[in-house]
């Protein structure tokens, strides 16, 4: 196939974590945003859910526990080591990681001794929550902080951001080029058309992108 080329929009890449431009929520649920909204430390992540458009697949009536990592938390996200973790290049990469920290109804802490308990994030991703020592939880390996009850669910404040390193490698290396100059990547897309599933062709794409990059 001819290649499609397709310019995008200058992206701006900020160390601020997640300083994606964003759409206004349209249906954003208001008892978590209200709650991380008069909690400054969290600012991060109530900035996170924003930016990836996440606080809008969150229904208004529907009951979630959110794991919120505090500011401290995201600072550990070094933007050497992942400068597009901090660009709306990876939105989407970064939306996934935000997801990780949502689960559908109420995850109370209760003290029980030693335990794991296994519950899905409203991506499906495991979340593994644990009690090393009596009355210290631990969520996937990040320390529980505080927890808030909320009008429909519960908020707990964790010191680290709930991403493996592979999931975090997952997102791509920002594109590097000189500010205004285009940076092209090809994308080859097998098709399948033969009953016996053999590649049929491959779709090729060739996207630029256009960025500046902001002070520091």
């Amino acid at each position: 196939m001819r290649p499609i080329h397709r310019m995008l929009a200058a992206l701006t890449v900020s160390v601020s974590v997640l300083s994606l431009a964003s759409t206004p929520a349209l249906a954003a649920n208001s008892a978590i945003m209200n709650a991380l909204a008069k909690r400054p430390e969290l600012s991060q992540f109530k900035a996170a859910l924003e930016n990836t458009g996440v606080i809008n697949e969150l229904n208004e009536s529907t009951t979630y526990t959110v794991f919120a990592p505090t500011n401290d938390a995201f600072a550990k996200i070094s933007p050497e080591q992942y400068p597009c973790f901090y660009s709306s290049h990876c939105k989407d990469e970064v939306a996934q990681i935000v997801r990780n920290h949502i689960v559908r109804g109420e995850v109370p802490l209760s003290t029980s001794g030693p335990t794991r308990t296994a519950v899905f994030a409203i991506d499906n991703r495991q979340v593994v929550i644990g009690e090393p020592t009596v009355g210290h939880f631990t969520v996937d390996g990040q320390n529980v902080l505080s927890s808030r009850q909320l009008m429909r669910g519960v908020l707990h404040e964790i010191d680290g951001v709930i991403a493996t390193p592979i999931e975090l490698s997952a997102i791509p290396p920002l594109a590097t080029g000189m500010p205004g100059q285009a940076v092209c990547k090809t994308y080859d897309e097998k098709i399948y058309y033969a009953f016996d599933g053999r590649p049929d062709g491959v779709s090729r794409t060739v996207v630029c992108e256009s960025y500046t990059m902001s002070a520091r």
